[in-house]
């Protein structure tokens, strides 16, 4: 009996560590020009280990990625025919802050800035 309890509690540590190992999460951004106009239908590519996320901005230049796992990634954008690659971004674990990120583009590279927004008013926004 003692061996079950034990095997149970090693198996409970086991599950408990992967889940907080590999939080999944969203990815929100959005892409505007060196004039903060928004830029509809750029591709945004995010990868790590042979895994690739595609998405598509909207007309107000939003994307999404959902179902992320949080940690390094590289990421790539493709706008108006140019390609902006290989840049690394961490992507943060949502627990009580949601975390918006938004790349600006220019001729010579993108520049990403983040604003982080407590999850009760993100929804709030979401619903306006």
């Amino acid at each position: 009996m003692k061996r079950i309890v034990i095997f149970a509690l090693f198996v409970f540590c086991l599950f408990s560590c992967t889940y907080l190992s590999a939080q999944i999460t969203s990815l929100t951004g959005k892409v505007v020009d060196e004039h903060n106009e928004p830029v509809a239908f750029s591709k945004f590519r995010i990868y790590r280990a042979g895994n690739i996320i595609e998405a598509t901005t909207d007309n107000y230049g939003i994307f999404y990625v959902q179902q992320l796992p949080a940690g390094d990634y590289f990421y790539d954008l493709k706008s108006n025919g140019k390609l902006f690659k290989h840049k690394k971004i961490y992507v943060q674990p949502e627990e009580k802050m949601k975390v918006y990120y938004n790349f600006k583009l220019f001729a010579q590279g993108v520049t990403i800035s983040m604003m982080a927004m407590d999850r009760l008013m993100a929804g709030k926004l979401q619903k306006v």
